[in-house]
């Protein structure tokens, strides 16, 4: 077995998802959630299972053959992103959640490359209103959907 690109990633997703999977269960509980089902460790424990299934499958897998040519490697485009996603941790509690992502997909659709002004409007909007809807309505998890100053929830 070589040590590849591949297994290398695998590794540190796998370190990554067994730290994870060790906090998520740090995570506490109420009492009336003791028998439930679904608690608020429930998913980030399966996102850890996930992951760490999926890093053994990186690592254990043979690895793919070089490629003659490498695939170019996008730096600008990945600093932008992680810039855009701390502005978008920075203005979700002022804007609301709605505004906040619905800008945030725009944007992210527009540096992977989207140009349809159609699909920039309608696409992200949908996302962070059927988003807003499973997390507000179906989960009882109240997000504020507009700005702070529109909020009468106390």
């Amino acid at each position: 077995m070589t040590f590849n690109p591949d297994r290398a990633g695998g590794c540190i997703l796998l370190v990554f998802c067994c730290a994870y999977g060790v906090l998520a269960l740090d995570i506490p509980t109420t009492t009336t959630q003791m028998g439930s089902a679904f608690t608020a460790r429930t998913m980030p424990f399966a996102l850890a299972v996930a992951g760490i299934g999926l890093s053994l499958l990186l690592i254990l897998m043979p690895g793919r053959t070089p490629a003659k040519s490498r695939m170019p490697v996008y730096w600008l485009q990945g600093a932008a992103f992680i810039v855009l996603m701390s502005a978008y941790g920075l203005t979700i509690r002022p804007f609301g959640f709605l505004l906040a992502t619905i800008t945030f997909l725009t944007i992210g659709f527009w540096l992977l490359g989207e140009r349809k002004v159609i699909t920039l409007i309608t696409v992200p909007a949908i996302i962070a209103m059927l988003f807003w809807f499973l997390l507000s309505e179906l989960l009882g998890v109240y997000i504020a959907p507009g700005p702070a100053i529109w909020s009468t929830h106390v």
